[in-house]
């Protein structure tokens, strides 16, 4: 194996995640909420937002918890909820809460419904003219409209494209991250190699099982897992994640976490 010089950033962190409907059981709302941040700054975001939907659910009229729901559901991909929580936060409060407008829009143009998307966009611009989020906003929202209308015009015109899903040695229950060609035949990855999902008892001092950089290599036409990458890259009870490589090829950045 070629040498690397090897860049680490390191965070140490502990994360707390739990179960959240055995969790929620025996806590109050401001418990709850008080752990919906820790699962969402520790990035259990799927935790987060169980704690937050029955947080919702006790108090419907907060539109507070209705646009966190909206940013979580947005960074899940999770869109059409995401748009619904970003009205409602809207609808509830448009003072206090006029950026769900643009994040309406935002979640309208994922979903490819490009013309609403833009009114969305130019209604917010409308309503934040003269204040301190305009120039915040300003590049944003135009480049937002920008892409709206771009993907108007290339709808008339589509590419073809095909999507593999690769094979399961690869994919696996949880999420897997960070995916990076070394070569048109190899890339990297980070993982958790289990088949089942999993939560994190809340109050014991279990270390939050930790996801290896990988290897995988292409045979014929279809993508499998060779195992761990070799190098002094895993440790235990530590995240390995965003591999890359300089240009030269003979420098790898790597990001650590401690569990």
């Amino acid at each position: 194996m070629r040498p690397y010089l090897i860049v680490y950033i390191l965070i140490l962190s502990k994360i707390i995640s739990a179960q959240p409907s055995e969790t929620m059981k025996y806590l109050n709302p401001w418990q709850i909420k008080n752990i919906a941040k820790k699962t969402e700054k520790a990035g259990d975001i799927y935790s987060a937002i169980e704690y937050y939907e029955d947080i919702n659910k006790k108090n419907p009229t907060k539109a507070e918890i209705k646009y966190k729901l909206g940013e979580l559901h947005l960074a899940a991909r999770n869109y059409p909820v995401a748009q619904q929580y970003f009205n409602e936060a809207f609808e509830t409060d448009k003072e206090a809460f006029v950026e769900a407008l643009f994040y309406r829009g935002l979640t309208k143009k994922k979903q490819g419904d490009y013309n609403n998307a833009k009114e969305d966009f130019n209604l917010f611009s409308k309503m934040i003219k003269g204040s301190k989020l305009q120039e915040q906003y300003k590049k944003k929202v135009k480049n937002e409209i920008d892409g709206c209308n771009l993907a108007l015009k290339l709808k008339d015109n589509p590419l073809n494209v095909f999507i593999l899903h690769l094979d399961t040695s690869i994919n696996k229950a949880h999420a897997e991250a960070s995916p990076f060609p070394i070569t048109g035949n190899s890339m990297l990855y980070s993982s958790l190699k289990t088949d089942k999902l999993f939560y994190i008892n809340l109050y014991n001092d279990t270390i939050f099982p930790s996801r290896q950089l990988y290897i995988a290599r292409k045979k014929g036409e279809k993508w499998f897992s060779d195992g761990l990458f070799e190098g002094p890259f895993n440790e235990p009870n530590t995240n390995v994640l965003n591999p890359a490589l300089n240009p030269s090829g003979n420098r790898c950045y790597i990001f650590k976490r401690k569990s």
